[in-house]
This record gives C-alpha cells, sequence and structure tokens, in this order.
C-alpha cells in the first residue's frame, strides 16, 4: 500500500515559521498515514482507502483529503486564506475549497465534508485530532501556496495590466502558466466573472480590427458608436488621471432602439459578455450597494447598467448611484450587527448607462453625464448579426490596444492629452453652470476616442478625418444640446423656454419681436436690443401653459422669479447694461394702455427656447 504524495515545497514560504511548526509537532511525525487505495503489488487484493493513526492502529476515515493548494486570496483590502482540497473516497474524486475560518470550525468543516463526500463517508475520531493528523502529513509534504487577487486591470505600478489569462506590459502579453504562485480568479465576482482579455495572432487581430472598423462602428448611428468607442478609451485610461471627477455616458432612447445592444456589444472588449444572455448584465432594478459592489469589480473595464424605465425604477437610486460614481465614493456600511464598518467599494469600472429617458433630476447631477440620444432608426440589423458572431474577438483587440498605449508611452500623456482638449470645450461655456465639469466630461471622452482612433488607423484610412470630424463637430453640438437641458433645469430658463414657445406658437405677444400675431400682449421690444416683459402677464401665461402640458408649475411668486433672473444674471436695465445689484429690477410702465411692473431682457435670451 502506498500514501497518497502530496505537491511540492511552498514558494516563499517562511521558513522560521516551518521549524517552529514542525518542533511543535515531531514527537508525532509517522504517526498518521494516509492510504488512497492503491497497492505496489496488482495482483494484491484492493487497499483500504483513509487516514490511519498507527500509534493506536486505528482507522479515522474511509477517505482522504489531499490539500492541493493554500490559496491566499486579496479581495479589496482583504486577505481571506482558502484551502483547496481532494477528497477520494473508493477511487472518486472530488474538488472541493475551504475556507481558513470554516476549516477550523468542528460544525462547518464536518458539514463541508458530509456535502462533498455524501452520506458514506465515515469520520471515526474528533475533529480536532482530524486536523492533527492532516497537519501532521502536510509538514511532511506541504502543498503549493498561491496569491490569488480579484483585482483586474491596472497595477499599483500602472506599467502592468492583470486579468485572468495573463499580464500585458510593454514587452507584450504574458500568459500565465499552469500551477503559476499568482493569478487573478475573478470566479466569485459576480458579473466581473467572465472579464478577461486573451491575445491574437497579428493576421486574427487584423481582421478583428478590420471588423470593428467596418462593421461595429455602423452597427448603429456614429455619434452612439464613436461614443462609446472613446469611452471603451476612458474605460482604459481614466486611471492615470488623478484628481478629475468621471463621467457616466447615458444612451437615451425608446425601447427597441438597440442602445443595449450596442453598449453590450462593446463590453465584450474586456471579456465574454453575449448581448442576448441574462444574468451577464447589471439593470437599474437592482440596489444601489449591489450596482456598486459589482461596479467595484470592473476596474478599467466598462461597466453597463441597462434599462432605465421611469415608472419602475426609483430616480433617487439612480442618482445615488451616479453621484457617488463620479466622485470616485460609495456608501459605507456596517456589518456584525454594526460592529465593524465594511470597506468601501466605489464602482471602479467605466459607467454606460442605458434608459428609456433621464431621471428627473438636478443639474449638478446631470453634469456628471454625457448624454448620447440614440435614434430609432440607427439600427443596422446586417451588421449587428456579424458583430454578434464575431464580439468574441474583441477583447483580443484590446489586449493589443494597452500594449500599443504602453509602448507609445500614451498612458503617460494622456492626463495632457485631456488638459488641452478640456480648454477647448470650456470654450464659449466658461462660467456657466457646471461647465468646467461638462468640458472635464467631454475632454475625457474626445481624449479617449484619439487614443484608440489611433491604434485603429493601420487599417483605417478615414481615422485622422473621422477623429477631427467627431471632435471638433459632434462631441461639440453634444456638448451645447446637454448645456440646453442644463438650463431647462433652472427655473429662470425654463420660464423663459416656455415663454418663447409661447411666443412663437403666437399665443402670446411681444411688440416688435417674434411673430406679429396674437392678442394677449405681455412686452415689446425697445432700443438698444432690449425686451421689456411684464412679470405678472408673462408668469401667469407661463405656469398656465405649464399646467397645460401636465408639469409642475413653477414654485415662484413675482418676486421669486425676479430673483432667479437676477441670479443667473439675464435682467437688464433699460439701456441694455447688465443690472447692478442694488438697482431697481422692474419698471412701472404701460403695455397697451394697461400699467404693470416690467423687467428688461437682452432680445438674445428671449430665443433661447427657438
Amino acid at each position: 500500500m502506498e500514501s497518497v504524495q502530496i505537491d511540492s515545497t511552498v514558494p516563499g514560504r517562511d521558513t522560521n515559521a516551518d521549524r517552529s511548526s514542525r518542533s511543535a509537532a515531531e514527537d508525532d511525525l509517522g504517526r498518521f498515514v494516509v492510504m488512497d487505495g492503491t497497492a505496489s503489488d496488482p495482483t494484491a487484493l484492493p487497499a483500504p482507502i483513509g487516514i490511519f493513526d498507527m500509534t493506536k492502529g486505528v482507522q479515522l476515515t474511509n477517505f482522504v483529503i489531499v490539500v492541493d493548494e493554500i490559496i491566499d486570496t486579496q479581495i479589496g483590502s482583504r486577505n481571506q486564506t482558502t484551502y483547496a482540497c481532494t477528497l477520494i473516497q473508493d477511487r472518486c474524486r472530488v474538488r472541493f475549497q475551504i475556507d481558513a475560518e470554516a476549516y477550523a470550525s468542528n460544525s462547518r468543516l464536518r458539514a463541508t465534508l458530509y456535502k462533498v463526500g455524501g452520506p458514506g463517508i465515515q469520520i471515526e475520531c474528533d475533529l480536532g485530532l482530524l486536523r492533527k493528523a492532516l497537519s501532521c502529513i502536510l509538514l511532511e509534504n506541504p502543498p503549493r501556496r498561491v496569491r490569488v487577487s480579484s483585482e483586474c486591470g491596472w497595477d499599483e505600478s500602472g506599467s502592468v495590466f492583470l486579468v485572468p489569462a495573463g499580464q500585458i506590459t510593454v514587452a507584450g502579453f504574458t500568459t500565465n502558466a499552469e500551477g503559476a504562485p499568482h493569478r487573478i480568479d475573478l470566479s466569485g465576482t459576480g458579473l466581473a466573472r467572465n472579464l478577461d482579455l486573451c491575445p491574437l495572432a497579428p493576421d486574427l487581430l487584423r481582421q478583428a480590427k478590420q471588423h470593428v472598423v467596418e462593421d461595429l462602428l455602423h452597427v448603429h448611428a456614429q455619434r452612439v458608436t464613436y461614443s462609446l468607442l472613446g469611452t471603451l478609451g476612458v474605460a482604459i485610461l481614466y486611471r492615470f488621471c488623478s484628481g478629475i471627477g468621471r463621467f457616466a455616458l447615458w444612451l437615451n432612447g425608446r425601447t427597441g432602439a438597440g442602445k443595449s445592444f450596442a453598449a453590450k456589444l462593446f463590453t465584450n472588449f474586456f471579456g465574454d459578455y453575449q448581448p442576448s444572455s441574462d444574468g451577464q448584465f447589471a439593470t437599474w432594478n437592482s440596489t444601489p450597494s449591489f450596482l456598486q459592489q459589482q461596479g467595484y469589480r470592473f476596474k478599467d473595464a466598462l461597466f453597463p447598467i441597462d434599462d432605465y424605465k421611469p415608472e419602475v425604477v426609483d430616480a433617487k437610486t439612480v442618482i445615488a448611484v451616479i453621484q457617488g460614481y463620479a466622485d470616485n465614493m460609495a456608501r459605507g456600511r456596517l456589518s456584525g450587527g454594526g460592529a465593524r464598518l465594511q470597506e468601501v467599494q466605489p464602482i471602479r469600472g467605466q459607467l454606460v448607462c442605458s434608459g428609456e429617458q433621464l431621471p428627473e433630476w438636478s443639474s449638478s447631477s446631470v453634469a456628471r453625464l454625457i448624454v448620447v440620444p440614440v435614434p430609432d432608426e440607427g439600427k443596422d440589423l446586417a451588421r449587428g448579426q456579424r458583430c454578434l458572431s464575431r464580439c468574441g474577438t474583441y477583447s483580443g483587440v484590446t489586449a493589443a490596444l494597452i500594449h500599443h498605449l504602453l509602448t507609445n508611452n500614451r498612458c503617460s500623456q494622456f492626463p495632457e492629452h485631456v488638459q488641452s482638449l478640456q480648454a477647448r470645450f470650456l470654450d464659449g461655456i466658461d462660467g456657466q453652470p457646471n461647465g468646467l465639469r461638462i468640458a472635464t466630461n467631454f475632454a475625457l471622452l474626445a481624449a479617449g476616442f484619439s487614443e484608440v482612433v489611433d491604434f485603429l488607423a493601420d487599417i483605417w484610412p478615414e481615422a485622422a478625418s473621422e477623429k477631427v470630424q467627431f471632435i471638433q463637430r459632434d462631441l461639440v453640438a453634444m456638448r451645447n444640446d446637454m448645456l440646453r437641458g442644463l438650463r431647462a433645469q433652472e427655473p429662470a430658463y425654463l420660464f423663459l423656454m416656455v415663454l418663447c414657445d409661447l411666443i412663437n406658437d403666437g399665443r402670446v405677444r411681444v411688440l416688435g419681436h417674434g411673430p406679429d400675431v396674437g392678442d394677449r400682449i405681455v412686452g415689446q421690444k425697445r432700443p438698444h436690443g432690449i425686451v421689456r416683459v411684464s412679470t405678472h402677464l408673462a408668469l401667469e401665461a407661463v405656469q398656465a401653459e405649464l399646467r397645460r402640458r401636465g408639469q409642475n408649475a413653477l414654485l415662484y411668486s413675482e418676486r421669486g422669479l425676479l430673483d432667479e433672473l437676477a441670479k443667473t444674471n439675464l435682467l437688464r436695465d433699460p439701456q441694455g447694461n447688465l443690472l447692478n445689484a442694488n438697482a431697481e429690477r422692474t419698471q412701472y410702465v404701460r403695455i397697451q394702455g394697461r400699467p404693470s411692473h416690467c423687467f428688461h431682457l437682452d432680445e438674445h435670451d428671449l430665443v433661447v427656447g427657438a
């Protein structure tokens, strides 16, 4: 009969600790023997299976436990030790894992053994003696010790990108060898379990890049796919931009417009995420804590959250997640009956959201987004089918992109690139509410897009012109659309936008300004490009229109409205100058023979709704 041989020595083992442990148990060395049922003589009767106490001449178990590996797992800032074992019984082998805390507990160890081995196993000793037997056996044949991390993405130095399959450095992609002492394991990380990058051979890489340019970037409207491509670049490179907040890309469109499909396709640049598969993507139906916990695992990767529907999802959930994410924060939580604070786990992936519409929230929350309208007619179904069949190659494109960024020193230069673009996107909006934050968001997206396009340029002849057009035309237009949307959140601008709609529709009239129709006169144009507006008549008309639309009326009196107009620097004096803080805000004048308190605006501010 032969005892089971366990794997070789522990890499990096603490020899002082070994010596101490061996000394404490040296009297029991040789006392316990493991037999796995094999015999040196093939003609002999079947040998028994189990762990034996040779000193007392008794069989402790009718099964064998082999500890194959001691696994030290890093989970955030926590470390957890797990034993990877094989249970052998009647020539059957079952692999299982048990963490150190469960192994040290009699009840939990017993429960695990019966769960793995079934009702046929026999334990003829105290669990403490069984652990002692295993300890003595392991001292003579220590298992391999490995370090496992659930941390994908860049290491602390920013020079190594880690994934389960291996690592990417300036030297290229190094695949993890079998039994490597260090590895990435995402098996217990929920939605992140499918994250990985797999390198492609040069000819396959070129084919994959060609497919991305010819099919993926045309699977939907270019503003949608180009924005997703830029966000892909930001996911990889944001780590090098310290001190600035993040943006969430929000794909906004009706059900069936194809927004979710496009977002899910791009997730494949970081792993195996089939758009048609259930259970692979987060949705807004989840709690904020769940979304933060899952997003924490998507470090340096795209993290999509799908399917915001205002009638199903509380807008407060979305606001809590977006604000915490953009500021690199998360909610702290107590555990253990409130005895200790759990580790705070903010979303570390690049957030890509989709929904039928934007939640109703403040302008500061909207400024944490880049909103991309998704048109109904933008889908290309034929290209979509080709993308479904080839999205398994996208992670190989990402592996090559990261190597390209490292070899060309683009990672360290990315912050400077963002800063130069930030000045461009701030031009014309400096001083507006949230202007700097919005400019920074668009600068990040533009810089990320630029880096990915440069990588694809070898098979994309139009890359340079497409890059210029998207950054200088499309992103600027998207920025301006967002600013108009943000203005609509401000009471003063909402008032002016509705008033403009009423003027353009001929339902109210400003003499000398706008259409010369309508009998309900609320103001008149004056010299110096100034428009005089009746506070009472204009506010009354706007409130009635908001109620007609089913919207909430403005919660302002005439004085409150004037305060809002003054706060946003819209009020003027009759000569067209910005109104002094101590000056009278209105003049008591007659409009069509009726006395009224009137304020003055630049006539250009009364076309904001056009």
